[in-house]
C-alpha cells in the first residue's frame, strides 16, 4: 500500500475538528455523509473535488469532471 500511495504521490488525510466543523455548516445539498465530509475537506483544505456527482455542485467548490 505504501509504495501505491508514493508512486502516485497520494496524500491520506485524516479527520480532524476542522473538517467536522466545516461538515456541519454545509447545506443539505447531498444526503451522503461521507460525499459531505469530502466537501467539508476539501473547503477546509482549499483543494476540489473530482467526481460526477452532478449534486456536489451545488457546493461552492471546484468540482473537476
Amino acid at each position: 500500500m505504501r509504495l501505491y500511495v508514493e508512486q502516485r504521490r497520494l496524500t491520506i488525510l485524516g479527520i480532524d475538528l476542522s473538517d467536522l466543523l466545516a461538515y456541519d455548516q454545509l447545506p443539505m445539498v447531498h444526503c451522503d455523509p461521507f460525499d459531505r465530509l469530502l466537501v467539508a475537506q476539501a473547503k477546509t483544505l482549499g483543494g476540489r473535488i473530482v467526481s460526477a456527482d452532478q449534486k456536489l455542485r451545488g457546493y461552492d467548490l471546484d468540482v473537476v469532471w
